[in-house]
């Protein structure tokens, strides 16, 4: 079984994304806006806002591009988050 959810916090993406990889295991990757090309566009006060974070856990330890899962592959949890 793969789950996929997509979620969004309100200020404390990076807090809650650590608080599920100490429950889940696995690898956890969180983007800051300082980190994406849309730090242009903000202000310099959001740049240490997270953009994007990924937890994956289970056996797989492969990431899927963009969301996609591959077939084959065992129990999976990868919650998507940004601030």
């Amino acid at each position: 079984m793969n789950l996929n959810p997509f979620l969004l916090f309100d200020g404390n993406c990076a807090e809650a994304m650590t608080f599920y990889q100490s429950c889940l295991g696995g690898e956890l990757a969180i983007t800051k806006l300082a980190d994406t090309p849309m730090k242009e566009q903000a202000p310099p006060e959001l740049h240490e806002k997270v953009a994007f974070a990924h937890l994956e856990s289970g056996s797989s330890r492969s990431r899927p591009p963009t969301g996609s899962t591959r077939r084959g592959s065992s129990t999976r949890a990868t919650p998507s988050a940004c601030t």
